[in-house]
């Protein structure tokens, strides 16, 4: 049987401790080498920064500020010393050479004028006579046929009231028609009744004159809504008297409407409030209480009859939407 040769299989060659801690010896030298040099180049920067890196300005020549030749300053002819120049002149300055008269004013055009040209007193006149004729029904005629001068005023004038409107009845159809249009389903027209009204005469015209009472030519029927709109309810507020503060019980439901100097000025606040707010004030009793702060005596203006808390403060509440003081308050 043949031997096994073992010569040809040689063992991996084997780091022993001293080779380890030479090769950490070897490796911290080489980080201690870097690390001067590294800061021997850090230092050679440092040393030529101004050089290399940051810019230097260079400095201007001459000097930085320069003082002025006058630092005074320009003085004026009605300053410092300069006025004694006019008392040792003798005057303020020399006269003038020649003396010329400022020019006349340009007169506008008459078109440039502004405001409109003045019109005829006989042209204004003409027109004015044009309602009389529409009046009588003649348009552009004499006034009841008269062609001279007038010598019965008063006969003139009854003519005038008894002449018929022509241009009535169908002014008057015009504006119902209108009416109706606008208005939709709004209640009927009804005339308006014409009453006479009896004018007297001027002094040296004799007999009165009788004159037809001006008219809309129609009218809308009264209705509910309408005469609610238009005329005015006069309700009387029911208001309670005043009462006594020495009547109140404490505890009760009062709400305050300002403090015054006297009570005089208390009771006129308290009837201008009522008549501004006389729903509001209906079933409410002036109380007016004297109190005293800081040696100074002053009455409070206050409203009694509210049911509880809740009623006082619905009050205020309706007050002071109005832009009117109220303060709930109990009484004590």
């Amino acid at each position: 049987m043949a031997d096994i040769d073992y010569d040809d299989y040689e063992a991996a060659p084997r780091i022993t401790g001293g080779q380890a801690q030479r090769l950490v010896h070897l490796a911290g030298a080489a980080c201690s080498l870097a690390l001067i040099a590294g800061m021997a180049f850090w230092g050679y920067k440092l040393a030529v920064r101004d050089v290399t890196g940051v810019p230097v300005i260079r400095a201007a020549e001459g000097p930085m500020r320069i003082a002025p030749s006058n630092p005074g300053g320009s003085v004026a002819d009605h300053q410092g010393m300069a006025v004694n120049v006019v008392a040792a002149a003798g005057g303020a300055g020399d006269l003038p050479e020649e003396i010329v008269l400022a020019p006349a004013p340009i007169d506008l055009s008459a078109e440039d004028v502004p405001g409109l040209a003045p019109l005829d007193p006989l042209a204004e006149a003409a027109p004015a006579a044009a309602p009389l004729s529409a009046a009588t029904g003649m348009a552009g005629s004499d006034p009841v046929g008269l062609d001279g001068p007038v010598s019965d005023i008063s006969a003139v004038l009854s003519d005038l009231a008894a002449a018929p409107d022509a241009t009535a009845p169908a002014a008057e159809d015009a504006v119902a028609l209108a009416l109706a249009e606008a208005l939709g389903g709004a209640a009927p027209l009804a005339p308006l009744a014409e009453e006479p009204v009896a004018e007297a005469a001027p002094d040296g015209m004799g007999a009165a004159v009788i004159r037809p009472r001006p008219r809309p030519g129609t009218a809308l029927a009264s209705t509910p809504a309408a005469l609610a709109a238009a005329e005015p309810v006069n309700v009387a507020v029911a208001i309670g008297p005043e009462v006594d503060v020495a009547s109140l019980a404490v505890g009760t439901r009062l709400v305050q409407l300002g403090a015054f100097d006297s009570a005089e000025i208390a009771r006129a606040e308290w009837v201008r409030l009522r008549d501004r707010f006389g729903d509001l004030m209906t079933g409410k009793s002036l109380v007016v209480q004297s109190a005293q702060s800081g040696g100074r005596t002053f009455y409070r203006l206050r409203a009694h009859g509210f049911a509880g808390e809740d009623d006082s403060r619905r009050f205020c509440a309706a007050l002071l939407a109005e832009n009117a003081p109220c303060i709930p308050a109990v009484h004590r």
